[in-house]
């Protein structure tokens, strides 16, 4: 028998709890739930095959293959079957730390000498500049000014901006990456470019790997090229979530090289010519087709091989992913765009599994401090909650998973508020 703990035996090549167990899981940042909890059927991408049972009657934390999707079956009053079988000959581990660093004997993360070191950031600012609805949210020259802020306050130099619609409304002119005239044109580009070099910041261009706006015109038979589920159906995104909207895009096969063609086209001479240091690729992890999978770690490669030193972040944590990228994007509860709300069910597994091995940063939908307009601003957690105790409850969630201090910015009245500079302010203390 793989493993022996009281409370949990194997069954079938499954594993049996009671209900008084609780599971560790690596989805949104790390989660801890009771078996018969509804919420097990909404936790979001799981960042490796992995779950820890934490059996109360036995005392320990047995690792379990979490293989396919998660159906938990009841059995009867108080016993529930896991779909997978415990990490071979465990038979549990006094506490977590322990079970993590067993699993991670036996499957490490990969080495990749090839990867070159990336710039060390310390904080990070996410900064709206076009919304998605074709509101100006913020133009080059008020990201300029919020640079010579944080540079006044000491607080510029290792910080990352993180640009989200920089280039047009957000999610939509994908993948004419260019400056627009709309947000200050090239010389309000290239003046906060200066700024930020000036200051020691470096800014994060806001990329979608596979994402293609069909009004662009950029790919006339794109059409051919788009991706297709089971039953030939287009695999677009339509822009709609329960929590908000964006626009809506077609996802093209990266394995074709008319599109990574026409990507890199657009791509690497802006990177060239404003010597930009760190480009995010949203959506990057999300697909399970093998062949966009390994097409989107190509793009990686080939980023990182034709611009030396620029910082690659994706969006959906993932252990093959991690010898690959340089920041990853860790979902959080609920403001990754899910409503299920899990702030009360933190696990530390995810910080366990990959503290130390790459930099997170928050999700793109982090809650603002104060009142402002962004993606998803409208969802019942930041209603409910109002702006402060969701920001506060963010934040919590971030420092928990071991995430570089990272904030979202109004810049109402051009200036930043005191619960984001206290944050920023937390690596200098």
């Amino acid at each position: 028998m793989p493993f022996r703990a009281a409370a949990v035996k194997m069954v079938d090549n499954c594993s049996r709890l009671l209900a008084d167990d609780w599971i560790h899981l690596p989805c949104n940042g790390g989660v801890r739930l009771r078996p018969n909890d509804y919420r097990l059927h909404e936790v979001g991408p799981r960042a490796v095959d992995l779950a820890v049972i934490e059996s109360l009657e036995g005392d320990r934390f047995v690792p379990v293959q979490w293989e396919g999707r998660l159906e938990l079956v009841q059995n009867d009053d108080r016993s529930i079957t896991f779909p997978g079988p415990a990490l071979d000959g465990c038979d549990g581990f006094p506490d977590l730390e322990t079970s993590i660093a067993a699993y991670r004997i036996q499957y490490p993360i990969p080495a990749r000498s090839s990867k070159p070191e990336a710039t060390s950031f310390t904080r990070v600012m996410t900064v709206d500049l076009w919304l998605p609805e074709g509101v100006v949210a913020h133009t080059y020259a008020d990201t300029a000014s919020m640079v010579d802020e944080l540079a006044h306050r000491g607080l510029a130099r290792g910080t990352l901006i993180y640009l989200l619609g920089w280039n047009a409304p957000y999610d939509s002119g994908y993948p004419r990456y260019q400056y627009a005239d709309a947000l200050g044109g090239e010389k309000g580009f290239s003046r906060l470019v200066e700024v930020c070099r000036k200051h020691g910041v470096e800014i994060m261009l806001h990329l979608n790997f596979w994402g293609y706006d069909p009004v662009t015109e950029l790919l006339p038979d794109y059409e051919k090229l788009r991706v297709l589920n089971a039953h030939g159906t287009a695999e677009d995104w339509s822009g709609r979530l329960r929590s908000g909207f964006t626009n809506s895009l077609s996802y093209i096969r990266v394995d074709d090289t008319r599109w990574s063609d026409l990507f890199f086209s657009q791509v690497d001479p802006f990177i060239e010519r404003w010597e930009i240091g760190a480009v995010f690729l949203d959506h990057l992890g999300w697909s399970t087709d093998p062949q966009i999978d390994s097409a989107g770690l190509a793009m990686v490669d080939r980023l990182h091989e034709h611009h030396p030193g620029l910082a690659v972040g994706g969006e959906v944590l993932c252990d093959r992913y991690v010898p690959f990228l340089d920041l990853f994007q860790v979902w959080g509860p609920p403001w990754s765009g899910q409503m299920v709300d899990y702030t009360d069910s933190f696990s530390p597994i995810v910080r366990l599994l990959y503290g130390g091995s790459v930099p997170l940063i928050s999700h793109l939908g982090l809650p603002c401090a104060v009142a402002s307009r962004y993606c998803w601003t409208h969802y019942p957690f930041l209603l409910e909650k109002g702006c402060e105790a969701a920001f506060l409850l963010a934040q919590e969630h971030r420092r928990k998973i071991g995430g570089l201090p990272h904030v979202r910015s109004s810049f109402g009245d051009k200036t930043l508020d005191s619960l984001s500079l206290a944050i920023l302010a937390e690596t200098d203390r």
